[in-house]
């Protein structure tokens, strides 16, 4: 779910006052109801039935249309004018940022085919292994018996004899071939990471080189970097035990890794000068919850860390994950803050989703997909976003669901346009940019700022966008 909220004034005390009030009472409201917050299914690796799901902001009830189904009006057709005209001024810079992450990671492909044959080769070794020492054993334990018959029997004797000295033999060809198999593994993944450090070095390059364009001073990513290793980030949405609760997860080992891999992700992808606020955004971490973003909308502010000072002072901007959220989902939800905290990104993405899905009838998610827990108002047009997905190993059926719910209809105020691309490009950014390179125009050029021409401009002008000039 995601709660908006607008105080009238930016600082405005007594209206940040009344919105912390709303909040607690819708919250209170849904834990009445045991509303759950996300719709399922929508991460791309989770699912609703395991309390994973979601992925993404899921509409109260009533958004959408009624809880029997809801009708929603199919999206406008149209050639997509806003996100075209962004694509168009930015096309030679969009076309260098694709052609850097090939670069990035060509170099690597070739190390990493060799370490990946040498890996199957491997593994096909300690299998033979494997199949050969169950066959001594089987052999050794038929001489056994018949010797236990026959216990005077010469020949068995020696048979005896040369089954022990066999299976020790076999015992060392296992063992070798199992550290083969695991030196093997090690190297692959070396390679992998090596490649995926390259491609997440291109997408900062991008970002860097869209700040140097507009002569901004990059002093945000080490607050950035400061404000992840606090303690206060986990739990500091919340009060009292659901605080508590929320770091004692939050300090688990597996926990720690995907947060740590999902801000590694953000502090090369995203654009810290312009996403301040959907970077720093507290998280608060439940052992068993639909993933969600509860967002208050404001105005970036050219002196200060926005999401730090408004979202840890008056609690009403935060993420809420389960314990067992991997970092694609941490990636996912941050996404819907980047949407909701920059006005130019929500008429993109809403442009994006009409022009892709203009003229499809929304889906049901709940009929098509009844086995994974949709709430009965979450619909939505699947467009050709499966492609997306099956370029990056999904089966066609996880395929044709996430592409679906890429293409989910809210109204008009949020998408997952941009959250289901961030976790494509989170997953494979080189894989997603040749498979759909629009969408990933779209997500990357939000994500480093490329196409947030206005935002651009307000930001060097030192004022909110979407204020007067």
């Amino acid at each position: 779910m995601i709660a908006v909220f607008r105080p009238a004034r930016h600082r405005d005390a007594d209206a940040v006052l009344r919105c912390v009030r709303i909040l607690r009472a819708v919250q209170a409201v849904i834990e009445r109801r045991g509303f759950c917050p996300t719709g399922p299914g929508g991460g791309i690796d989770n699912s609703c039935g395991k309390s994973e799901g979601g992925g993404g902001a899921g509409s109260p009830v009533g958004d959408g249309g009624s809880s029997g189904g809801g009708r929603v009006e199919p999206a406008k057709s149209g050639n997509g004018p806003l996100v075209k005209a962004a694509r168009d001024e930015h096309k030679k810079a969009l076309d260098k940022a694709r052609k850097n992450l090939d670069k990035a990671q060509e170099k690597a492909d070739a190390k990493f085919a060799e370490t990946t044959k040498k890996f199957y080769e491997a593994k096909d070794a300690h299998y033979d292994a494997s199949d050969r020492a169950a066959k001594l054993q089987e052999e050794h334990a038929g001489i056994i018996q018949r010797l236990s018959a026959d216990p005077t029997n010469a020949t068995l004797q020696q048979a005896l004899e040369r089954s022990v000295g066999m299976l020790e033999e076999s015992s060392k060809a296992f063992e070798s071939t199992h550290k083969a198999l695991e030196k093997s593994h090690k190297q692959r993944e070396k390679v992998r990471q090596e490649m995926r450090s390259a491609v997440q070095k291109a997408l900062r390059k991008e970002c860097d080189s869209v700040n140097k364009e507009d002569g901004v001073e990059e002093r945000r990513r080490e607050q950035v970097q400061h404000i992840y290793g606090l303690e206060s980030h986990v739990g500091a949405a919340q009060f009292g035990d659901v605080a508590e609760r929320s770091r004692v997860i939050a300090s688990r080992t597996v926990v720690r890794q995907e947060m740590k891999e999902a801000q590694e992700f953000a502090m090369n992808a995203v654009n810290s000068e312009i996403h301040v606020q959907a970077m720093t955004t507290p998280v608060v971490f439940e052992e068993s919850v639909r993933a969600s973003a509860t967002v208050r909308e404001i105005d970036h502010d050219a002196e200060q860390l926005v999401g730090y000072a408004t979202s840890l002072g008056n609690r009403s901007s935060y993420t809420t994950l389960s314990a067992i959220d991997n970092a694609s989902k941490h990636v996912h939800e941050m996404a819907h803050h980047m949407e909701y905290s920059t006005p130019e990104v929500r008429e993109l993405t809403n442009d994006f989703l009409a022009s892709r899905t203009g003229g499809e009838s929304p889906v049901q998610f709940s009929k098509k997909f009844p086995d994974v827990g949709y709430a009965d108002d979450e619909v939505g047009s699947p467009d050709d976003f499966s492609k997306a997905f099956k370029a990056a190993g999904y089966s066609d059926e996880d395929a044709e669901r996430l592409a679906h719910y890429a293409g989910k209809r809210y109204d008009g105020t949020m998408t997952e346009v941009l959250t289901m691309g961030m976790e494509l490009m989170y997953k494979d950014a080189r894989t997603f940019a040749a498979s759909d390179p629009e969408w990933f125009d779209l997500v990357f050029g939000v994500a480093s700022g490329r196409i947030l021409s206005k935002t651009r401009k307000a930001r060097k002008e030192q004022r909110p966008y979407g204020t007067p000039s």
